[in-house]
């Protein structure tokens, strides 16, 4: 999908992922588990829709097995 909505539904999954990988950085749970669950939001929203975000870098792939980072 493209148009205006596809770029800000990427916009939306580049700026999750990005807080994801500064939270699991931290070392904070908590921010680790907020910042999961918005990526988690905005990568279900993209697939609801068709826009494709590239492939997801660490955490939960998409049949939810855990990758780096996430279950340490």
């Amino acid at each position: 999908m493209g148009g205006e909505f596809g770029a800000a539904v990427r916009e939306r999954v580049r700026r999750a992922r990005l807080a994801w990988e500064e939270a699991v950085g931290g070392g904070d749970v908590f921010e680790i588990a907020v910042a999961r669950g918005e990526l988690d939001e905005a990568l279900w929203v993209a697939r609801e829709h068709g826009v494709e975000t590239g492939p997801e870098r660490g955490g939960r792939s998409a049949d939810g097995v855990a990758d780096e980072g996430l279950d340490e």
